[in-house]
């Protein structure tokens, strides 16, 4: 079975070259990095700036923490080498599963499910469409660059969505945080000066 998916792997490897266009990986190179470490702090701060639920946000960010401590124990415990062969970029470490699969999906999943709660936002629902076309963009460029074999993606991808499913069932939904908030919230307002109302 195994010896089946390397096959897979390694012809579709074999093929992805012909593809290769300089216009197209200059959009590879700029797409793969919607999910890098820099861009996601960036997107998480300015979430936090803009949010009116900071709450939200705060579970978006823990919840993709979470997420990316998974995929180093798996990769670290599978130890699955990178492709061999014509790389448009550099990475370092295992291969399976996908990081940038894993968590796209949960990064961006988690914010579309925080826009489906907008019901009859239209901007939503466009913004929920272009964030699903986005992951999967991310998670090809992994291939096209050369730095994925497909396997690597696809479970990347899946460990993603079980991993969005499960934090927002058991953790956001059940607001397994609220005691953490709640302390936050008490030491702000201990911190804020008394407001007096002597003139």
């Amino acid at each position: 079975m195994f010896e089946i998916i390397q096959n897979i792997d390694n012809f579709i490897m074999s093929k992805i070259p012909l593809l290769y266009d300089n216009t197209l990986n200059t959009m590879m190179l700029i797409t793969t990095n919607l999910i890098s470490f820099e861009f996601v702090c960036v997107l998480f701060i300015a979430l936090l700036l803009i949010a009116q639920n900071k709450k939200d946000i705060s579970y978006l960010i823990t919840g993709s923490a979470i997420t990316v401590l998974i995929n180093m124990i798996i990769k670290n415990i599978v130890q699955r080498p990178r492709p061999e062969g014509i790389k448009l970029t550099m990475e370092t470490g295992y291969s399976f599963p996908s990081a940038h699969a894993m968590l796209s999906v949960f990064v961006y999943g988690f914010i579309i499910f925080l826009l489906s709660k907008q019901k009859d936002n239209k901007s939503a629902k466009l913004l929920s469409i272009a964030l699903g076309v986005l992951i999967l963009w991310i998670s090809f460029t992994r291939i096209y660059l050369g730095v994925h074999y497909l396997s690597d993606v696809i479970i990347g991808a899946i460990c993603g969505g079980i991993c969005l499913i499960l934090y927002i069932k058991f953790v956001y939904k059940k607001n397994l945080f609220k005691p953490i908030f709640e302390k936050y919230k008490q030491r702000q307002q201990k911190k804020s000066p008394k407001k007096t109302s002597e003139k």
